[in-house]
């Protein structure tokens, strides 16, 4: 199967042409505008290659959360832009899996852990979570959560962590003594991609069905009709 990924859930912004698993071309860079300034350069890079090889793509990835909501919101319109142009079906991968399986496929400590949770930061001390257990072709995974970084202290000083690692996650792991146990993991599409093939049999046709799984739920505000006042001063003019 012949796919083309992209992940953009974190500050890095990554695109991957996988042929049958076998990784054809990687991309990646992180920064602050990294998701406008590059996702649409690197896509036509993968897509010129494709052509070159006469690779014939059967479909698209993407990771759609949890993560950041500028990040999803700009990988999601354009994967689904680019796929209705190719008519190309799209398969939605959730970001803590995609994480998940490069943490199994790479365990620091040469086996696969019973169970480790794996953490994506949102805002202020907010991170999502989840426990894994690894299997034979990828990780299994429990309820999401959403929570406060001080509740998931209790019990976990002896659990695997693994995650994306920034400012706020470094200094709870100083807290709480659990540096040892958490392994930092840059998402990358090469994981979405292989992930994708495994879930083929979710690739979607409707786009309009694939939503991002941001931090929170955002809503637009209704419109409403401006109101002006009089100022008495100017009542005569």
């Amino acid at each position: 199967m012949n796919i083309l990924a992209i992940e953009t859930a974190t500050p890095i912004c990554s695109v991957a042409l996988l042929s049958d698993r076998d990784v054809v071309s990687h991309q990646s860079e992180s920064g602050n505008q990294v998701h406008i300034e590059r996702l649409a350069i690197m896509l036509k890079n993968a897509l010129e290659l494709a052509t070159t090889l006469k690779i014939q793509l059967d479909a698209l990835a993407v990771s759609i959360g949890p993560g950041s909501f500028t990040g999803l919101r700009i990988g999601l319109a354009t994967i689904k832009a680019l796929g209705s142009i190719l008519k190309l079906p799209l398969i939605p991968v959730p970001t803590l899996d995609a994480m998940a399986l490069q943490y199994f496929e790479n365990s620091p400590t040469g086996h696969i852990p019973d169970a480790s949770i794996g953490l994506l930061f949102s805002h202020r001390d907010l991170v999502h979570s989840a426990t894994f257990r690894g299997g034979s072709s990828e990780p299994t995974r429990g309820e999401y959560t959403f929570g406060s970084l001080d509740q998931l202290t209790p019990g976990h000083e002896t659990t695997d962590l693994f995650g994306f690692e920034n400012p706020k996650i470094t200094q709870w792991l100083q807290s709480t003594g659990c540096q040892d146990q958490f392994t930092s993991i840059e998402p990358n599409a090469i994981a979405i991609g292989h992930l994708a093939e495994a879930r083929r049999h979710e690739a979607m046709s409707d786009y309009g069905a694939i939503e991002p799984f941001y931090n929170t739920i955002y809503q637009a505000k209704k419109w409403q009709r401006p109101t002006f006042h009089q100022n008495p001063g100017n009542s005569g003019q």
